[in-house]
């Protein structure tokens, strides 16, 4: 489900879906967010990540390239970051 989530350019929004899915409430990323001066969007981008590297790293073969479209986007991601 999660990988379902993730959008064209490769980020995630910061969505009910997204939040169930890893555990944690959109108002938190839309509050942390804010205080970190990121969209909420860059955030959950961010979580997904860690949520795949840490809570699914046992099936890495299967989110590999979920990730690394992240990364090989990563104009988008420091530019909103």
């Amino acid at each position: 489900m999660l990988v379902s989530l993730q959008e064209f350019d490769g980020s995630f929004e910061a969505s009910e879906r997204l939040a169930s899915a890893i555990g944690v409430s959109v108002s938190d990323v839309s509050r942390v967010s804010g205080e970190l001066g990121v969209s909420a969007s860059v955030l959950a981008t961010a979580l997904a990540v860690l949520f795949f590297e840490t809570k699914l790293a046992h099936l890495a073969d299967d989110w590999q390239l979920v990730v690394a479209k992240v990364c090989d986007d990563c104009v988008w991601f420091c530019m909103h970051w």
